[in-house]
């Protein structure tokens, strides 16, 4: 744990005690986890993540989670979602990225190798686009981001991918030429500064990325004892994580917290420290000459550094149709056998005259009770929800491909589709940012790491 200090006598950043340091990240770690669940900001997300993939009336993934669920003390109650969230979520994300945009390196000078270099940045990251397949990680972002409030890009350099270089015929160790590496970690996996308010001014952040333990003792074979000794102790992944399973159980993975700090007055050279547990595997000075995260937001939860997502605003409105959907179905369920009424003492008598023919002999004519009749109020009610839903997320009927009956001719069509992407233009803007920042940090650690043609 860290040292308790009176006053702020030093920067933590600059801590060189490993088990201080080690305390002082975890520490910033716990904080931010706190601030999220006192916030209820995660509780809001992982109810998000729960309606996008149509979890309505379960926690996580189970055999429970059955599309017609039975609820009430006696499961009298048939539970039924009809998810408009997931399906308007899914537009704003093919609304931003379908239109995909096309990068021009630019030299920074006029100098013949300058423009030269500028094409040749301009084919490598085609190169990364199409042969790589990073437009997958935007992508991703900008979905995690509706869902999730904030998508995350990390891009960084590894050494063990690429092609072999050179190798050791006695220790069997191969040297790879390297090659760029992109993730897309999570909001839950994303730990900075909550009273920075803008994402550009962090100077630091620490990111959660679960790997191999085998593939970190062959990188960090001085530590072997303590990755083995490691048994899990990260309670925030299966506190917060929807988790289908433990991992610790079904894989090999562990959480290595990174620390990156930027270059800054306090810390000339910055830092990057990678962290497993209490055992630091590795601390130099900042590798890249920005923090390798990249973030696209749908909106800023004005006044504090964290996402909006319309995401938020569909969930009451998705919870007000599941019900009058459910009221349906049960009111179905419970009535949809037809029953008759007779009047009391009268003598019925139902003789079988054929398969499928019978003859019915009573005083009185049998009335059939027609109890499963839905006011039409509630049909109507229903396309009330639908249609603010459609005006809170900006995803209108046109865009969904059921365009109202008024709307004929094609330039009204084309008219209110317009209005679908202009809702969508400050995510749009996010996303475009995300590619060009992300584009630009690749060609600097190509530039800084890259050691082969």
């Amino acid at each position: 744990m860290p040292r308790e200090l009176s006053a702020p006598t030093y920067y933590w950043a600059t801590e060189t005690d490993d088990k201080a340091l080690a305390g002082f990240l975890q520490e910033h770690v716990k904080e931010f986890q706190q601030v999220m669940r006192s916030t209820l900001l995660w509780d809001r997300i992982r109810r998000n993540w729960r309606y996008y993939h149509n979890l309505y009336f379960a926690d996580d993934v189970s055999a429970a989670s059955r599309e017609v669920k039975a609820l009430g003390e006696q499961g009298e109650y048939a539970g039924l979602s009809v998810n408009h969230h997931r399906n308007l979520i899914q537009h704003l994300v093919t609304l931003t990225t379908q239109n995909r945009p096309v990068y021009d390196t630019r030299a920074v000078n006029s100098e013949l190798k300058s423009i030269q270099q500028a094409k040749l940045g301009n084919g490598l990251i085609e190169y990364y686009r199409t042969e790589k397949r990073v437009s997958q990680y935007y992508r991703r972002a900008v979905e995690e981001a509706l869902v999730l409030t904030a998508g995350y890009v990390k891009t960084c350099w590894d050494p063990s991918k690429g092609q072999e270089v050179a190798g050791n015929v006695y220790t069997q160790e191969l040297i790879y030429e390297g090659d760029l590496n992109w993730s897309n970690p999570t909001v839950f996996d994303v730990y900075y500064d909550v009273t920075v308010n803008d994402w550009r001014d962090q100077q630091w952040v620490i990111v959660r990325e679960w790997v191999n333990k085998w593939d970190l003792i062959a990188r960090f074979p001085d530590f072997y004892d303590d990755i083995i000794a490691w048994e899990g102790d990260d309670e925030s992944e299966y506190l917060f994580r929807v988790g289908l399973l433990d991992r610790r159980k079904y894989t090999d993975r562990v959480p290595i917290l990174e620390f990156y700090h930027k270059k800054t007055d306090a810390m000339l050279v910055g830092r990057y420290v990678k962290l497993l547990g209490d055992t630091k595997l590795l601390d130099t000075e900042m590798p890249y000459r920005d923090l390798p995260l990249d973030r696209v937001v749908p909106a800023v939860f004005l006044m504090t550094p964290f996402g909006y997502t319309p995401g938020f605003d569909l969930q009451g409105l998705q919870e007000a149709i599941n019900t009058e959907f459910s009221s349906i179905l049960t009111n179905h369920q419970a009535f949809g056998v037809q029953s008759i009424w007779v009047p009391s003492g009268s003598d019925v008598n139902v003789k079988q005259l054929v398969d499928g023919l019978n003859q019915v002999e009573s005083d009185v004519k049998p009335e059939g009770l027609n109890l499963t009749q839905t006011p039409p109020e509630i049909f109507r009610y229903i396309d009330v929800l639908v249609q603010h839903l459609e005006y809170l997320s900006g995803v209108n009927s046109v865009a969904r491909g059921q365009p109202e009956a008024s709307l004929k001719s094609g330039r009204a069509l084309a008219l209110i589709d317009a209005k679908a992407i202009q809702f969508a233009s400050g995510l749009i803007e996010s996303y475009v940012n995300l590619i060009e920042d992300n584009g630009t940090k690749a060609l600097r650690i190509l530039a800084d790491f890259a050691t082969t043609e």
